[in-house]
């Protein structure tokens, strides 16, 4: 087998790789079968009080509703404390951040520099 970098081969990186693909695959398709099949339960158990033409646009129009009220809580939720998460991860940047933070204490700044520069020195340090 051919060697690539980081000591994997050639084979046990390309099974990786597809093993992502498929879980990134999944992760997209997984709502569409879902949606369809929640439409297909709830059409059967409405399909004698409500026609299919009325039902359609009506189920599209919550789900809609549904889907970006929660997509706007996740973003607003969620999505910050990932990134909140990621800044600390990074660091390389989080010490160079801190030497120019340095840098620039003149002793003159204000408490919210201060309070930033701790906050700089412990996620750095950790």
């Amino acid at each position: 087998m051919i060697e690539c970098s980081k000591n994997y081969t050639m084979r046990g990186t390309f099974v990786k790789r597809r093993y992502t693909e498929a879980r990134i695959g999944a992760v997209v398709i997984s709502p569409l079968i879902a949606a369809s099949t929640f439409l297909g339960v709830s059409y059967l158990y409405l399909k004698d009080v409500i026609p299919f033409y009325i039902f359609a646009p009506l189920f599209l129009i919550a789900m809609t509703v549904i889907v970006t009220v929660i997509g706007f809580k996740f973003r607003n939720i969620q999505l910050s404390t990932d990134e909140d998460i990621k800044y600390e991860k990074q660091k390389d940047f989080n010490k160079t951040l801190l030497e120019i933070m340095n840098a620039l204490d003149d002793g003159n700044r204000s408490p919210e520099f201060y309070k930033r520069l701790d906050y700089v020195k412990k996620i750095s340090n950790t």
